[in-house]
């Protein structure tokens, strides 16, 4: 066993001045030694698996949207009744019923380019409103006014 002196100087210490301690040599003192040796960190199952399933999801685009938003042509109907968009192309019989508004609301539908070469709308008894001078393309929008005409415009 060592003997070592302890003095405190107004340090706060609870011992008096010129008090000794034992020291048993066998036990290593760890405020001795140049490092303190830490508590290795335990990751646990629930932090593992959230951990996993946030990585998974950022990575297979769950989170963030990986595809970029399709371009899209705006239908507007500001009349009372429902109208209905058809796709019209030159020297063919086929016509392609786009999609139908209800009064008072717009709709949005996806184009990849332009379609058709024209658009006809019709009201619920199949009177046709009106006919654009082009066809159906992405950014562009198709206002129907309460008077029943047409704005067909670049919004892009």
């Amino acid at each position: 066993m060592n003997t070592v002196q302890v003095s405190s100087a107004g340090h706060g210490n609870s011992r008096s001045s010129g008090e000794t301690t034992t020291k048993d040599s066998a036990v290593p003192d760890i405020t001795d030694s140049p490092q303190t040796p830490r508590r290795k960190r335990f990751r646990g199952p629930t932090q593992t698996l959230t951990t996993t399933a946030v990585l998974t999801m950022l990575l297979s685009g769950c989170v963030f949207a990986i595809d970029p938003a399709h371009p899209t042509a705006t239908f507007v109907n500001d009349t009372a009744e429902s109208l209905t968009f058809t796709i019209e192309y030159d020297g063919e019989t086929r016509e392609a019923v786009l999609l139908v508004v209800s009064p008072y609301s717009e709709q949005f539908t996806s184009i990849d380019d332009c379609i058709g070469d024209r658009i006809r709308v019709e009201s619920e008894d199949g009177k046709v409103v009106g006919t654009t001078d082009g066809p159906a393309c992405a950014g562009w929008q198709l206002t129907v006014s309460e008077d029943g005409t047409l704005t067909y415009e670049d919004k892009s």
